[in-house]
């Protein structure tokens, strides 16, 4: 679509998969994207659309993003959803696409946006804030598919809009922490840039592929250590990542990676 080629030269996006050049054809992956920003312009236009041609990046994959099951709830706009590419984020949504080839006998890889609504209301400019530490359920789906994972890691994600402060603690964000648990979705108070203060902030954004983090069998029930040990693999790659590319792409950066909840 012409608006995510617009998108990807405003930025301008990019992606990096020297760290993941060679995705096995014949397994699928969970892509778990970071940080999620206020929109995840990253995620859009890299595995949501082909501006930056994913497809031919990876052929032997269909990428699919799992998004809210709220998009899927409304007839006409659940349509215009799965027209994009979107599936739902629900448990038995993404362990179906995991489990099965697509119509061109291709494997389905999922891309999931792990820090969700909660990691939105952190995404101030300067910071590098994820919701990582409490989403076991993500790497137990991971070890009960046998799905290995690819962490991913976008600079500049978060430095596209300002946000209203609400420091942990603040009756902004206990408000907005208690809309989320009603409505699924966060409402971060947001300006941007120009005249209007709407614009978003012309600042690249970068997003590097880690190395894959191999989940070698299904599990069908996981331990806890299990899941734990797999998830400091996850974290020690996006770690290696933030280090190798920090120099670089980070020079906005007022606090180091952190994972925070």
């Amino acid at each position: 679509m012409a608006l995510f080629n617009h998108a990807r030269d405003y930025f301008p996006v990019s992606i990096n998969i020297e760290r993941a050049k060679e995705l096995d054809p014949e397994k699928s992956y969970m892509i778990g994207y970071h940080p999620h920003g206020i929109i995840g312009i990253g995620c859009l236009v890299n595995f949501m659309s082909e501006a930056n041609n994913i497809s031919s990046i990876y052929p032997d994959h269909n990428i699919r993003v799992a998004t809210l099951n709220m998009h899927f709830a409304f007839p006409i706009w659940s349509e215009y959803f799965k027209a994009l590419g979107f599936i739902s984020a629900n448990k038995s949504s993404i362990k179906n696409h995991l489990t099965r080839k697509c119509s061109k006998g291709k494997k389905y890889s999922v891309v999931i946006v792990v820090g969700g609504a909660s990691e939105a209301l952190d995404a101030h400019p300067g910071t590098l804030d994820l919701t990582l530490k409490k989403r076991k359920g993500f790497f137990k789906l991971a070890l009960q598919t046998g799905t290995s994972l690819v962490p991913c890691l976008s600079f500049g994600e978060n430095d596209v809009f300002n946000q209203i402060n609400n420091g942990h603690g603040t009756f902004l964000r206990k408000a907005q922490k208690w809309l989320t648990k009603i409505f699924t979705f966060s409402l971060p108070l947001v300006y941007g840039h120009g005249k209007l203060m709407c614009m978003p902030a012309k600042t690249p954004i970068t997003t590097i592929m880690g190395r894959p983090v191999i989940v070698k069998e299904p599990i069908e029930h996981p331990t806890a250590n299990e899941i734990l040990e797999l998830q400091e693999r996850y974290m020690a790659e996006l770690k290696a990542v933030f280090d190798e590319h920090k120099e670089k792409l980070g020079k906005n950066l007022k606090t180091p990676l952190r994972f925070v909840h």
